[in-house]
């Protein structure tokens, strides 16, 4: 692994410069696409307020002819729950992905994709060429192809392994038709408007859980394909989309199952993957009924 200069840690608060220098030694360069995914309270004291300060370095670093790209996900409801009151529209449906994608998400000249549930926002020169395409009838991480097209870099700031991994294993899986390969393919969604109709979105391709994906993390570094290093106060780690696709894509051709989390009670992982019935009927012997008998415990206390 690439390992960067970083500046001291003793600092007591990042200015817009430091984090500009620190963009730049991570290899980020004028006129780069970047998707960014962010965790603010890992990075330390920034200038306040502390996301637009990392928004306002990332738009010096990139420059006028750079785009940067957050994903913007949205509510799912259960099928069997579901509530006609919200409804998806790109102009007003909120970001469940942090506090810093909800900022590019409300920043002037942000294009945010219509896609229902899996939505991402990007700001600059290519936002709509990426995006204009992501919809109700693509699937959730389809962007991808044209970031991958483009040579585009992914950055993970302060998120590295307490919510690990870049969107292009997601993407891995879509290509495979692996991605509605689950028992929950088509049980959640959400409405949306088709013209002057209100209509049922099903998604079936399910992301699921992404807490395996640090696992890909010594398979970057061993086609030298990762540079970590500081951003404030937080690790962090960046790659080339192109890269870390076929790195990854490698990887899941030889095991479907390198992914899925070391968390023996996750049900996503454990339960839902038909790809991975050695253990779903485990679980589902044994951990589902546990799972139930303490939920029922918890509800008669």
């Amino acid at each position: 692994m690439t390992q960067i200069e970083t500046i001291p840690t003793e600092q007591k608060v990042y200015e817009k410069a430091d984090l500009v220098r620190q963009l730049r030694s991570m290899g980020i360069e004028d006129g780069d696409t970047l998707v960014a995914r962010v965790g603010l309270r890992s990075m330390g004291p920034l200038r306040k307020p502390g996301d637009r300060t990392l928004l306002e370095s990332f738009q010096e670093v990139l420059g006028s002819r750079g785009t940067l790209l957050v994903y913007t996900h949205s509510p799912v409801q259960w099928i069997f729950r579901r509530d006609k009151s919200y409804v998806f529209d790109p102009a007003t449906a909120p970001s469940i992905t942090g506090r810093f994608a909800q900022l590019v998400l409300e920043t002037e000249g942000a294009y945010r994709s219509a896609h229902p549930t899996a939505s991402m926002t990007a700001l600059g020169r290519h936002a709509r060429d990426i995006l204009h395409d992501h919809d109700h009838e693509a699937t959730s991480f389809a962007p991808f192809k044209h970031l991958i097209d483009m040579g585009a870099k992914q950055i993970l700031i302060g998120c590295a392994y307490s919510d690990p991994g870049y969107g292009t294993p997601h993407y891995v899986y879509e290509q495979l038709g692996l991605a509605d390969h689950s028992l929950l393919s088509g049980l959640r969604g959400c409405y949306i408007r088709k013209g002057s109709e209100v209509v049922w979105f099903k998604q079936r391709d399910v992301p699921g859980c992404s807490r395996g994906f640090h696992r890909f993390y010594p398979l970057y570094d061993e086609k030298s394909a990762l540079i970590s290093g500081k951003v404030g106060d937080a690790e962090s780690f960046l790659t080339r989309t192109g890269d870390a696709y076929q790195v990854e894509l490698d990887a899941v051709k030889k095991s479907l199952t390198i992914s899925l989390c070391e968390h023996a009670d996750c049900y996503e992982c454990r339960a839902t993957k038909l790809f991975n019935l050695r253990e779903m009927i485990p679980y589902l012997l044994l951990c589902a009924p546990r799972k139930v008998f303490k939920r029922i415990a918890r509800v008669w206390r």
